[in-house]
């Protein structure tokens, strides 16, 4: 079938993530160099997998920021340089094919302690070092919005925006303390460095946000675009609480309910990309007042751990009709075979808005009991329909009747020629 394809790269952690091992190291006074050697770097055969992804297929690279730690700016600028060694060089048009936003990480906390900084000054020193390498990809104020058609004429918009807003903000205590912790936290931060100092005062201020107005806009985008475009959005914490009970201070999105009703009230199927969590899961959000929505979450892993890659199908009408989500896990030090999860976008009452006939009169002629070998359907057409379809475009009718759930493709990633279909209506 035509397809959409992207791949999500988690939050990378630089430059922890390059230094990381896959081993259980126990016995210190073995030679640390020796066991480097001998145990695997994760984040390199990782990136092998993306670049092989790259090099034959892929239409965006989606970044959910937390590039470094700490705000530590030269682990920004070293996991920037890592980027464009690895990947960058490999694209034809990287203003298009990449996206990125801000993750809590990336920002100076001691940044936010000054009263004369404005919400988004703490976000120019990540912007400066895009600007260095010619990269207008890094979304800060307002949304970014990429429209891309592929070679297959499968249309998206991605759209990019920042969480981060309220991270690392100042707490303000009641004003008969207020100046005295003030003057107490900025002296203390003179004497330790930027990772202990975020430990200790960073959790009380990370407080992920949305701008409303931002979302209104980018709500009203979706729901102006044709329905043809399908929509991703791309941004660093989670629209909804993560599954593991989290015991601290304001670090939910603190706009989640208000961004998830407006997403939802766009009445379509959207695909929400995150990362933040550090675990690859995927959470489907439906209104019962909106009959098409559907909130499709996407959580990518750690670098270091694995990616995603989401491939939007399309039918020959260019009417998106489902996402298959690829989750490549090197959790455990090997790099498995893809977990698959598969999403239908519509459901069989939804098929009259993209009626196809061909379809119908096709689905109609598998056997209702035992369901139909893929070479005695195509026998049936010849017999009953005047005409014996091409085995590809049979193929991708029945492609399109699984997603519409007309039909179950009992065996898909075998050759076509040898598939058993399964009529579920």
């Amino acid at each position: 079938m035509r397809s959409f394809k992207l791949i999500q790269i988690g939050d990378i952690h630089f430059p922890e993530a390059k230094e990381k091992r896959n081993y259980d190291y126990k016995d210190h006074g073995f030679p640390r160099d020796l066991a480097d050697i001998c145990s695997p770097n994760p984040i390199q055969f990782v990136m092998r997998k993306i670049l092989d992804i790259i090099t034959n297929k892929f239409d965006s690279v989606l970044f959910t920021g937390d590039l470094t730690s700490y705000g530590d700016i030269s682990g920004y600028i070293n996991c920037l340089k890592y980027l464009k060694d690895s990947i960058f060089f490999k694209l034809s048009d990287p203003s298009k094919e990449i996206s990125v936003v801000p993750g809590n990480h990336d920002i100076n906390s001691s940044a936010c302690l000054k009263d004369t900084s404005g919400i988004y000054d703490k976000f120019q020193p990540l912007l400066h070092q895009w600007q260095i390498i010619n990269f207008d990809v890094l979304s800060v104020k307002d949304f970014r919005k990429v429209t891309i058609k592929n070679c297959f004429d499968c249309s998206a918009n991605i759209y990019s925006i920042n969480s981060c807003l309220g991270c690392w903000e100042k707490d303000y205590l009641p004003e008969a303390v207020r100046d005295k912790i003030s003057i107490f936290r900025n002296e203390y931060h003179k004497d330790v460095d930027s990772k202990i100092f975020f430990q200790l005062f960073g959790v009380q201020l990370n407080t992920p946000a949305f701008n409303a107005d931002d979302i209104n806009k980018l709500s009203t985008d979706i729901q102006n675009s044709d329905n043809i475009i399908f929509p991703i959005v791309l941004s660093h914490h989670n629209i909804l609480p993560q599954t593991s009970p989290r015991i601290e201070i304001y670090t939910e999105l603190i706009n989640s309910g208000f961004s998830r009703y407006s997403f939802l009230s766009c009445n379509r199927p959207i695909i929400y990309c995150h990362g933040h969590i550090h675990k690859a899961s995927v959470e489907i959000v439906q209104h019962p007042d909106y009959v098409n929505s559907k909130l499709i979450c996407i959580s990518a892993p750690k670098l270091s751990n694995g990616f995603n890659v989401i491939d939007i199908q399309y039918n020959s009408q260019h009417i998106p009709l489902g996402c298959i989500i690829y989750f490549y896990d090197f959790s455990e030090g090997i790099l498995k075979l893809p977990k698959e999860i598969r999403i239908p976008f519509h459901n069989y009452i939804e098929f009259e808005k993209t009626p196809n006939q061909d379809l119908l009169k096709i689905v109609n002629l598998v056997d209702k009991s035992g369901g139909s070998r893929f070479t005695a359907l195509r026998d049936a057409c010849a017999t009953k329909l005047d005409r014996k379809p091409q085995i590809d475009s049979l193929a991708n009718l029945l492609l399109e009747a699984e997603w519409f759930g007309f039909v179950k493709i009992m065996d898909r990633s075998a050759d076509a020629k040898s598939w058993q279909i399964k009529r579920l209506l």
